[in-house]
């Protein structure tokens, strides 16, 4: 019985093994993935496993055609298969985490050998349930509205050509509205091989024809990058028909559509999965470097509200970047526009990238232990998986977006931080205001640094905002989990992941860089109370001339622009894509009586109001519940800031 029957089932990432003595799991595009899954690849052999971005399931199609010698071949993939105990069935969905014993679920399916070689007896072909009337109009014009309608009008003059014969069949299923979707096919090796011939005749004409710096196939707009892959899919189509013009018998099965709970479609779905060769979840976004490793490596975050201002700062380090480097820059997204992503990656040059990488999928994998508040929303935990997003990478600089650079920050990159895991400068706010009677930075801060966060020294706490990572280091000391776990102990932090951070490191495993690289802005303006304080004194005089200016605080520049070193701002927001955004914004939030300038009367009167409220809370309950304490001077501190 060996090597009689060979289904190779498909893989291009980490997911449940589904393997039996007639199902062998294949990894495709093996000769060019950035990652082995462990499995048997496409691209041992007589193989075409390097054009797997144009021919997708193809490739395993290939090599099966080239390199298997079993009487029995055929083809699934690792969320669809077929029942061959459901005869004529309609498809039906199984969810991914239903399926405890993959073996067992593999055989429910009657996909064993012995299930397999009784079933053929008589039969040319399995494959699944005809998918009729799923497009209202042809197969023809389902796939002129759904690709590149030439490719389809070029493969029927190749088949008029080359095939003649099959013609009539091919011209009679595109005017149908019936289908076999997914190459989802067990046949006989002599048919097998024959539907291969045929295919890969006009598919190797096809790629002839083809022009694949066409923009919708090398940006693989829709999914048209695969122009091959989704050509044989109607072929496979085609040649199912023409066995059954010849007299040949045919068995169609119900499929399986294995799904995540909660997806409301079969193509869409976002499937994570089990990877079982490692602990390193599925959905991992990890990406490579643009450039080689003397370049620039930064990382910025961002969300809808904050896109304008994130290309602001991007336009800073642009103006002072060193045009004999390079600079690799990543921002982060969730909850962004496709036009706000777009304009974000239109400000690239030459010797600067900008990507925008989508990062919900790492978001909610964690989403249960991401605490927010006000402004503190999801977007700034994405820093804390900057080991797992920046794997390729030794070293990368992360970058807040509420900035501008005032210099080159290749220089910042370039500090040598030794072993440690970060490089970051010291909060001067809290020397500043944190030992000045009264405050609450003094009442309430201190006391939370220090028994909340467990610092041994609260002088050693830091600003997140401008962060070198020791990637390597990172990775090697497990940082990323450390993070993880501490934000779940510590579950609400007063200024999340800045917390989360410092928390983790207590003053330890920092290279401590200058203070001139993480300016605040709002000393003058904000921190008064500690003006006779050497500190405040210190981050008066960085004002003076900041490597990078940091718009920290309540008050920010694009409502406030009236305030001291707001211009910095402006200066570079007007060379953006967002000037008119951000100018008209500016206009719709500020009042104009006279001298245009910060409305914060109903914003002050909200704050009065929960103030209040916690107040009688914390009243009521004798001061026992401290989160009413805690709350009630957030509130008043707040109101303090806005209305100096």
């Amino acid at each position: 019985m060996e090597n009689k029957v060979n289904i190779a089932v498909c893989y291009h990432k980490p997911s449940l093994i589904f393997k039996s003595d007639v199902l062998e799991p294949m990894q495709l595009g093996k000769a060019s993935a950035a990652i082995d899954l462990g499995l048997c690849g496409d691209n041992d052999g007589d193989n075409i496993s390097a054009k797997n971005r144009w021919y997708g399931e193809h490739t395993a199609l290939y090599w099966l055609w080239k390199n298997s010698d079993a009487q029995i071949k055929g083809l699934m993939h690792y969320r669809r298969l077929l029942d061959l105990l459901s005869p004529n069935e309609k498809h039906r969905r199984v969810f991914l985490e239903d399926i405890v014993d993959p073996d067992n679920f593999v055989k429910g399916l009657g996909l064993t050998t012995e299930n397999v070689l009784r079933t053929m007896e008589n039969v040319d072909v399995i494959t699944q349930t005809k998918e009729d009337n799923f497009f209202k109009g042809s197969v023809y014009e389902h796939f002129a509205c759904n690709h590149i309608k030439e490719h389809i009008d070029w493969v029927v003059e190749i088949i008029k050509i080359d095939f003649p014969q099959f013609y009539p069949v091919v011209k009679k299923c595109l005017d149908g509205n019936g289908m076999y979707f997914q190459n989802l096919c067990i046949m006989k090796a002599e048919h097998f091989d024959t539907m291969c011939k045929f295919c890969f005749a006009i598919l190797d004409k096809l790629e002839k024809m083809v022009d694949v710096k066409r923009p919708e196939i090398a940006n693989g707009w829709r999914y048209t990058s695969r122009y091959a892959g989704f050509i044989g899919e109607r072929i496979t189509s085609f040649f199912i028909e023409i066995l059954r013009s010849q007299g040949k018998k045919i068995l169609e099965y119900g499929r399986v559509d294995i799904v995540v709970k909660g997806t409301d479609s079969y193509s869409n779905a976002n499937y994570y999965c089990v990877d079982a060769y490692s602990t390193k979840n599925s959905e991992s976004i990890e990406f490579d470097p643009v450039f080689d490793k003397n370049a620039v490596a930064i990382m910025m975050a961002t969300n809808n509200k904050y896109a304008a201002y994130c290309g602001v700062m991007l336009q800073s380090i642009i103006e002072h970047a060193n045009p004999s480097r390079n600079y690799d820059i990543v921002i982060a997204v969730s909850d962004v526009s496709e036009n706000n992503k777009r304009l974000l990656e239109l400000m690239s040059t030459t010797n600067v990238s900008v990507r925008a990488i989508n990062c919900n999928k790492l978001l909610q994998r964690h989403a249960e232990k991401l605490f927010t508040r006000e402004h503190f929303t999801v977007d700034m935990y994405q820093r804390l998986f900057i080991p797992e997003l920046f794997a390729q990478y030794d070293k990368v600089l992360y970058l807040d977006s509420d900035m501008v650079a005032l210099r080159d920050i290749a220089d910042l990159f370039d500090i040598d931080i030794g072993n440690n895991w970060w490089g970051a400068a010291r909060e001067l706010l809290i020397p500043t205001l944190g030992f000045v009677s009264g405050t609450y930075e003094q009442k309430t801060l201190l006391p939370y640094i220090k028994e909340t966060l467990q610092m041994d020294d609260v002088l050693n706490y830091f600003n997140s905002g401008v962060m070198i990572w020791n990637v390597s280091q990172c990775i090697k000391d497990k940082i990323q989990e450390g993070l993880i776990r501490k934000l779940a102990k510590i579950k609400e932090p007063f200024f999340p992941d800045q917390d989360i951070i410092n928390s983790l490191a207590n003053g330890k495993h920092i290279h401590w860089i200058s203070n001139a690289w993480n300016v605040a802005w709002n000393p003058p303006f904000h921190w008064t109370a500690g003006m006779h304080t050497i500190p405040y004194q210190m981050a008066v005089f960085l004002l003076e001339d900041p490597f990078i200016l940091h718009y920290c605080g309540v008050v920010k520049p694009w409502l406030a622009a009236s305030s001291p070193n707001a211009n910095y701002f402006w200066q570079y927001a007007r060379k953006t894509p967002f000037y008119e955004k951000l100018l008209m914004e500016f206009i719709e939030k500020n009042n104009r009586n006279g001298e245009i300038r910060a409305d914060n009367s109903n914003q002050i009167k909200n704050y009065k109001a929960k103030a209040e409220k916690y107040k009688l809370l914390q009243g009521v309950t004798f001061g026992v519940i401290t989160a009413f304490t805690r709350r009630k001077n957030e509130y008043r501190k707040k109101i303090e800031a806005l209305g100096m």
